[in-house]
């Protein structure tokens, strides 16, 4: 999920929604007073954007996942202390 986040130089101006059918539409108005900060949240908006238009791939299931390699057990270590 993602999140916006309204620092000390953005205030919330006014916001709404519409819904038609089944879905809706939420319009949120921000006041930003320096630029540093519209740059920041429009670069958020912007990874936002981009995280919706592709998705993170998801894992395969256990149906479709490759069967696990068939390896034998590690070799045992002996300790070895120089001096004895």
């Amino acid at each position: 999920m993602a999140m916006i986040y309204l620092g000390e130089h953005a205030r919330l101006k006014k916001y709404g929604a519409t819904t038609t059918g089944r879905k809706s539409v939420v319009r949120i108005e921000v006041e930003v007073g320096e630029p540093g900060a519209l740059g920041f949240m429009l670069d958020e908006l912007g990874r936002i954007e981009a995280d919706q238009k592709h998705p993170p791939k998801r894992k395969p299931s256990r149906d479709e996942a490759e069967p696990p390699l068939a390896l034998s057990p590690p070799l045992k270590q002996i300790p070895h202390f120089p001096g004895d």
